[in-house]
């Protein structure tokens, strides 16, 4: 992939939203796992030609039932995602576990889909991180049906979000830490924020830009209303938010952009607090490390 290419996606997706498997293609091997989690040459030619057929059909402004169209993209995403949790989770189930944990959230995903809110579709690039999320729900459920804990279920969504971002080769991580904090890009992105905030979509996300004025960071991003949050919270899984937050340690680390956080929704703040600055990202893990999980959560 051309570097050009790269610019072209981040840009347009303000984050790596465009982990879908194209702008940054998935090893080709196949792993020599015995069970359903083989895909075969055969699965992914009919996906294939049931996503061209989505793609196809879906020209229109029709916002109806926007997720459930196009059905094989996000079955797509699920399998992509399902290479990440099940490395992730491996010292604590079978192989055998895992083809059952697989199976599980499958279902659980299915019934899901339906319910995900549009909020702005492609053009907000909040969407694909509303789907993933919702994606690592049904396999949150799947691993409490195998009956483990809270706690390692957090550790699991963690490096499952670690493995996802590793994908990102490391020279588009250089190049996007320096296209963070050029000026015209600071104010794309405002403007975006301004933009997605006023849009009429009440389960989406709503941030603010925040400038600085004491030198610890370039730029700020206030999140007000986040719509994983809200999603949780509809499905008794808030208690699983803290740690879906998490996932922007590694995304940012991947990126060598520096970010740090004091306060999230999740842990009962009013807002997030993103605060980006040039240098690098500590790790997520384990979190009580970070500021965020040291708060009243009152604030």
């Amino acid at each position: 992939m051309s570097t050009k290419h790269f610019m072209r996606e981040f840009l347009r997706t303000e984050r790596l939203d465009c982990l879908d498997g194209k702008t940054f293609p998935l090893p080709q091997n196949n792993p020599k796992i015995v069970g359903a989690s083989i895909r075969s040459d055969e699965y992914t030619r009919l996906l294939n030609i049931k996503l061209k057929e989505e793609n196809t059909m879906i020209k229109t402004n029709d916002f109806t039932d926007y997720y459930t169209k196009r059905h094989a993209n996000m079955i797509k995403q699920f399998e992509q995602w399902f290479r990440c949790v099940r490395k992730s989770a491996a010292p604590y189930i079978t192989p055998e576990q895992s083809e059952r944990v697989h199976e599980i959230a499958l279902k659980e995903y299915e019934t899901l889909i339906p319910e995900i809110p549009y909020i702005g579709g492609k053009k907000v690039a909040g969407t694909r991180n509303l789907v993933g999320s919702v994606i690592l729900l049904a396999y949150i459920r799947a691993f409490e049906k195998e009956g483990l804990s809270e706690r390692v279920i957090g550790e699991i969504v963690y490096k499952s979000f670690d493995a996802f971002f590793a994908r990102i080769p490391a020279v588009f991580g250089t190049l996007a830490g320096k296209l963070m904090f050029v000026p015209w890009y600071v104010k794309k992105r405002k403007k975006t924020m301004e933009r997605v905030a006023a849009l009429p979509y009440t389960e989406g996300f709503v941030s603010s830009f925040v400038s600085c004025v004491d030198g610890s960071f370039v730029f700020g991003q206030d999140v007000l209303e986040c719509a994983i949050h809200k999603f949780y919270v509809k499905h008794d899984a808030r208690k699983y938010v803290p740690y879906l937050c998490l996932g922007d340690y590694p995304m940012f680390r991947r990126l060598n952009i520096g970010f740090f956080r004091t306060k999230t929704i999740g842990h009962g703040d009013a807002v997030c607090d993103f605060r980006f600055k040039k240098g690098k990202t500590e790790s997520g893990w384990p979190p009580e490390n970070l500021a965020e999980w040291q708060g009243s959560g009152e604030n």
